[in-house]
């Protein structure tokens, strides 16, 4: 009944699950009023410092180890959809896969590495010459926005030259 009746018609009815929590203490004091996202993606920015992420399934959000955590259980999005989905809520963990034109998986795997967080997983996938990232959005949306810049064509030259071969 503290809710102000502004939200109480927003707010869904979920139900709150974890098997392990944080073992400190969480204590906010804000400038303003935050949205019910708002507020969410703020508590969830606290749980990545510690270990640990909100993911939501139907009317349940969980509290989860991201050390224990079942890939399944992460939303995924597309990469397309980074740039907005960052802005709005940029630590959801969310999984997004990379498409790479002429950029190896493995080396690129190892080069974006270290643009994650402590939780962030990023695996190459050799056979698909992809990349499967696992990590807050706004990560993820800046891994997005370097593939997108080197794998253009108005960035600088690529790094593989075309020959056009005659009479093979």
């Amino acid at each position: 009944n503290d809710v102000p009746i502004l939200y109480r018609e927003r707010l869904p009815k979920m139900s709150l699950d974890w098997q392990e929590l944080p073992k400190d203490f969480l204590n906010l004091t804000t400038q303003r009023e935050y949205t019910v996202v708002e507020t969410r993606d703020l508590i969830n920015r606290h749980l990545l410092a510690r270990g640990f992420t909100l993911l939501e399934n139907g009317d349940v959000l969980s509290v989860v180890a991201i050390a224990k955590l079942n890939p399944a259980m992460v939303p995924r999005i597309q990469p397309d959809d980074l740039d907005q989905f960052a802005t709005e809520q940029p630590y959801k963990f969310v999984k997004v896969s990379f498409s790479l034109d002429w950029l190896l998986a493995e080396e690129s795997a190892e080069e974006f590495q270290p643009m994650l967080s402590p939780n962030g997983k990023l695996v190459a996938l050799r056979n698909t010459n992809r990349l499967e990232g696992m990590d807050a959005a706004i990560n993820l949306r800046e891994i997005n926005a370097l593939l997108k810049q080197e794998q253009s064509n108005s960035g600088e030259s690529p790094l593989v030259e075309e020959f056009v071969l005659l009479h093979a």
